[in-house]
């Protein structure tokens, strides 16, 4: 079959992929429905083949949820279909997430979708977040960020899905105590806090007023090792000049430790002691 192919398919054969992005599916309007079912005709899809076994004739979906959907609530048993055996599981996730942008949902029913695709993928526990990493093309700090989300407590979960408390400010609550997470967290509600002022108050310590901005230099160093690395990479300076410091890179789990000593050792293990 040609990489690009224009056929029509039996609706049957399509679905959506085991592993999508997260986000409810668009759903077609009572006026859409109406129209498709009055025409015969939705617009066309893209697809790619769900095995590499010819003898399979299943295809996923990569683009074109809304028509799909549209297609299957007017009673259309085939449609018009753009097959694509050349993209890969990473390039279909990205059309479909793309696809699907304006129907995300608030950050934690996004880290619960993710949680279930987590879950679903068969291997190791120590190996499931690189290889969601690497079918969602969400790097694994950020996914493991967004995953640590569900360790919430209930009430932060909806304050955080309502909107009333950024994911920003959320992420430095997990590490406490449910007590002390619904009290700073409904005291940074109330009082509108930034990250510093929260990171203050979780430290027992009042925010400085007038805190010197860091250099410009060492935040874009900041940020070029954080993206390299997958993990909060900070330097603290002793001087005024950035000769003398230290370089603090944040982990939260002995998954993460291995997973940082890997990055940084090119793929080489760390020795385990006997």
């Amino acid at each position: 079959m040609n990489a690009h192919a224009n056929t029509q398919l039996d609706i049957d054969l399509i679905s959506l992929p085991r592993h999508r992005p997260p986000g409810p599916l668009p759903r077609p309007t009572p006026e859409e429905v109406a129209l498709a079912r009055q025409l015969g005709i939705v617009p066309a899809v893209v697809v790619r083949p769900s095995s590499s076994n010819p003898l399979d004739r299943g295809y996923v979906l990569a683009h074109g949820v809304r028509h799909w959907m549209l297609a299957q609530q007017a009673e259309i048993y085939r449609i018009d279909a753009v097959i694509r055996d050349d993209l890969t599981e990473q390039e279909a996730y990205l059309l479909l997430k793309q696809d699907l942008q304006g129907a995300l949902e608030n950050p934690i029913e996004e880290a619960r979708a993710l949680q279930a695709q987590l879950e679903a993928i068969d291997s190791p526990r120590k190996n499931k977040v690189p290889l969601l990493a690497g079918i969602t093309g969400i790097s694994y700090q950020t996914l493991h960020h967004k995953l640590r989300l569900l360790k919430l407590a209930p009430q932060v979960q909806e304050w955080v899905a309502q909107g009333k408390l950024s994911t920003s400010l959320a992420k430095h609550l997990v590490r406490l105590s449910t007590d002390k997470q619904v009290t700073l967290g409904q005291q940074a509600v109330k009082e509108g806090w930034t990250v510093r002022q929260l990171q203050a108050a979780i430290n027992n310590r009042a925010a400085p007023a007038n805190a010197p901005d860091k250099d410009p230099n060492i935040l874009r160093l900041e940020r070029t090792m954080t993206e390299a690395l997958g993990f909060q990479y900070h330097i603290k300076t002793k001087d005024r000049g950035g000769r003398r410091g230290q370089v603090v890179i944040r982990y939260d789990s002995l998954e993460e430790l291995e997973h940082i000593n890997e990055r940084l050792l090119g793929g080489a293990r760390h020795p385990r002691s006997p």
